[in-house]
């Protein structure tokens, strides 16, 4: 468990230095997005998107999952961002204020 924080810590990091890393594995992909949208096709993604905000609250909006969200505040450590599907064509994702890590996970 403690690389997998260190492996997403710099995930983060990079991002806060305009760098994107993505971790990506046979069931996952793992990014960071930080004041800005991102479109995730359906037919590229994975079956759940989970989203965590890192280095304080971020302010995201959600559409095109199961659960959508607007402008919410979402903590650090929250679980309310884990496991939404997606459910249109692509999911559009907006980070307005702060840093998210998104998870794309197959459904097992």
């Amino acid at each position: 468990v403690d690389h997998t924080l260190a492996n997403l810590a710099l995930v983060s990091q990079a991002k806060q230095r305009g760098t994107n890393l993505t971790i990506i594995d046979s069931h996952h992909k793992i990014f960071a997005v930080k004041n800005e949208s991102v479109r995730i096709e359906r037919k590229t993604a994975k079956y759940y998107l989970s989203v965590f905000s890192v280095g304080g609250d971020s302010v995201i909006s959600e559409e095109g999952v199961y659960y959508p969200l607007s402008d919410y505040t979402l903590s650090p450590f929250s679980a309310l961002g884990v496991s939404n599907e997606i459910t249109s064509d692509e999911a559009v994702i907006t980070v307005k204020k702060g840093t998210v890590i998104i998870v794309e996970a197959d459904r097992l």
